[in-house]
C-alpha cells in the first residue's frame, strides 16, 4: 500500500505555472482544430516575424506576423477570457526608460511568477515591452517587486487586477 504524501515544498513554486497551462489549454481548446482553418493563416507565408502584444489593451495577448511582400496579419485574440490579469510599464528613471531587464516578481493566494521585462521576439520583430501576468482566479495580488537594471528594488502591495499598472523608478 502506499500512503499519500503532502506535496515537496519545492512544489508549490511551479503551481503557478501549472494553473497558467491550464488557462492556455482552455484558450486552445475553443480554436478550430487545425491552424489551416483560421482564415488568416490560409496563404502560403514567408515569414519574417512574429510578435506578441496587447493590442488592444484588454488583457488578451494578440499576435501579429509580417511576411515578404505581403501585407502583416493581425491575429487579434477574441477567446473567452479564462482568468484574471494583470500588465506592468515599467518606466526607468536611472534604468532605461523602458525597464528593459528589470525582474518582476509578482505573488497572489495562488503563488509566485517571476518574468524579466524584455522586448526580444522573433527575427524582425520585438513583443511588447509591458510584461502580462496570467492571476488565474486571484483577486487581489498580494505583492509585486521589481527589480530594476540600476539595482533598486521596489515593492508594492495589494495591488488591483485586470489592469494596465506602470510602475515608475524611484
Amino acid at each position: 500500500m502506499i500512503a499519500a504524501t503532502a506535496a515537496a515544498p519545492e512544489a508549490a513554486p511551479f503551481a503557478a505555472v501549472e494553473r497558467e497551462l491550464a488557462d492556455v489549454a482552455r484558450v486552445l481548446a475553443a480554436l478550430p482544430r487545425r491552424i489551416s482553418d483560421i482564415p488568416a493563416l490560409q496563404a502560403t507565408r514567408v515569414g519574417r516575424g512574429l510578435a506578441v502584444a496587447d493590442f488592444d489593451n484588454d488583457g488578451n495577448l494578440d499576435v501579429a506576423i509580417s511576411s515578404v511582400n505581403m501585407k502583416p496579419v493581425l491575429l487579434k485574440n477574441q477567446g473567452v477570457r479564462a482568468g484574471n490579469w494583470i500588465m506592468i510599464r515599467a518606466k526607468g528613471k536611472k534604468s532605461n526608460a523602458f525597464g528593459l531587464g528589470a525582474a518582476v516578481t509578482l505573488e497572489t493566494s495562488l503563488g509566485k511568477q517571476v518574468k524579466e521585462i524584455t522586448n526580444v521576439a522573433s527575427y524582425l520583430s520585438s513583443n511588447d515591452i509591458r510584461v502580462h501576468f496570467g492571476l488565474g482566479a486571484a483577486k487581489i495580488i498580494q505583492r509585486i517587486e521589481v527589480a530594476w537594471p540600476s539595482g533598486t528594488k521596489q515593492v508594492l502591495t495589494n495591488v488591483a487586477i485586470n489592469q494596465i499598472l506602470v510602475i515608475e523608478e524611484p
